[in-house]
């Protein structure tokens, strides 16, 4: 599959943005992307995490994301790259599995 082309991996995690123009991706190997329908076009977003993906959602506004990896953590970012990471919680048990 292209997207996994691009995204250098397995995709495994897949949410679409609040307007549904657009697709939020994680891999296997722990990047993210993002799919403009609009234009066909793959951001690559950032290498997000050290293990593989598990889930990826993003607010209403289209201004944050979430990942949620089984590196054991859930990590926010801002989409719009000016400050990337905003904040990093660790998961105790070890796997994140979803974020919301």
């Amino acid at each position: 599959c292209w997207l996994e082309r691009e995204l250098e991996g397995p995709v495994v995690a897949l949410s679409p943005s609040p307007d549904g123009l657009k697709l939020l991706a994680g891999t296997r190997r722990g990047a993210v992307g993002l799919l403009d329908f609009a234009s066909g076009q793959l951001a690559p977003l950032l290498r997000a995490h050290t293990d593989f993906i598990c889930a990826v959602a993003s607010d209403p506004h289209n201004r944050e994301l979430a990942t949620a990896s089984c590196d054991g953590t859930v990590r926010v970012w801002e989409l719009d790259g000016a400050a990337p990471q905003l904040v990093e919680f660790e998961v105790p048990a070890g796997c994140a599995r979803s974020v919301a």
